[in-house]
């Protein structure tokens, strides 16, 4: 594994080469044959009280991604950053066909208190994502207020984290997925709290 450190403050990484190749092959094939949920930004919307919607999320979701793989990332984002299983709050694949894009947003929530896996208290502290292919062009990671792209890699993960006192800090991850331009990409996104999620 090979950890590339991109940015200190907010402190995002990618780790390389933390997935194997027929691991990522047999997750893209399960999921592209059970079929996926072509609106995730609608999806989003419920889920983010309208932060997120359609019209800056084009991208494909998994209806209902089962909790044995949902496990075998979480496993890997606790062996690999050292994120306790319990502190995920979600997790699913998503795929971007041809001029599918995710524009720019931030992956905290505007108002915690009003996301249902915030009810009880705690808050959104990192975003871990996993790369599933790269035979694709488009589909950067940018970061345009820190100055630099990830060109994503198969069977790498990328750590964002963005629970800071300084709310200029946290803005400062602002990040979008350039549009694709040829084929299809693959990741699965997991997002998680800054403690056990409160039930």
């Amino acid at each position: 594994m090979n950890e590339v450190v991109h940015c200190e403050m907010p402190r995002i990484v990618t780790y390389e080469e933390v997935l194997t190749d027929e691991f990522c092959d047999e997750i893209v094939e399960h999921f592209r044959s059970v079929g996926m949920n072509p609106n995730a930004g609608d999806e989003s919307y419920e889920q983010s009280d309208g932060q997120v919607h359609a019209g800056i999320e084009q991208r494909n979701i998994s209806w209902n991604t089962p909790h044995e793989i949902r496990m075998k990332f979480w496993k890997k984002i606790e062996e690999v950053a050292g994120i306790p299983v319990d502190w995920i709050e979600a997790g699913d694949i998503y795929r971007y066909d041809e001029s599918q894009f995710f524009a720019l947003h931030v992956d905290y929530p505007y108002n915690p208190d009003r996301i249902r896996y915030y009810a009880n208290g705690g808050d959104r502290r990192f975003t871990a994502i996993f790369y599933l292919n790269d035979e694709y062009e488009g589909g950067d990671l940018d970061f345009p207020e820190l100055g630099f792209t990830i060109k994503c890699k198969k069977r790498s993960m990328t750590l964002l984290e963005y629970d800071y006192e300084d709310e200029a800090i946290n803005a400062s991850s602002i990040h979008e997925s350039t549009p694709i331009t040829k084929g299809e990409k693959w990741i699965c996104a997991n997002f998680i709290s800054n403690g056990k999620v409160p039930k």
